[in-house]
């Protein structure tokens, strides 16, 4: 079971997803962030420490270009990356994310498995049905 999300494995889906919009876009500048998310992505496979001040700066200056892309950025790459990236996270997805990040850590010191992405489906569950009943 996955701890959590691989920071390369998001940046290649957030490159996917930017491809398509810039189809439906028809803005050639976009070619120039799929570029930059791959090379990123790279950057964390090959574990650079660089790469997590570039993810977060590259995912900020993307939500401020196109905001209307925000809602395709994967929300766990905007969790992990942190700093900036929080800014563009409601406080009620924030507090699921930290109460997901307080079962991981949970799961890690008893040495038992941890689902992140199940894990999360769970809390968002919960959390709409939470809503629903206010």
């Amino acid at each position: 079971m996955s701890a959590t999300p691989s920071l390369e494995v998001l940046f290649h889906q957030l490159s996917e997803t930017m491809k398509k919009a810039s189809a439906e876009l028809n803005q050639e500048a976009l070619s120039t962030w799929v570029t930059r998310c791959q090379e990123i992505a790279h950057y964390f496979q090959q574990g650079d420490e660089s790469a997590y001040q570039q993810g977060q700066d590259l995912t900020c200056q993307l939500i401020s270009y196109w905001p209307q892309l925000t809602p395709v950025i994967p929300r766990d790459l905007l969790w992990l990356l942190g700093g900036e990236c929080l800014h563009f996270m409601p406080e009620e997805e924030i507090a699921v994310y930290q109460q997901l990040e307080e079962q991981r850590l949970a799961a890690e010191m008893s040495g038992e498995p941890f689902d992140w992405q199940a894990a999360k489906q769970i809390l968002a569950a919960q959390t709409t049905g939470n809503q629903q009943r206010h």
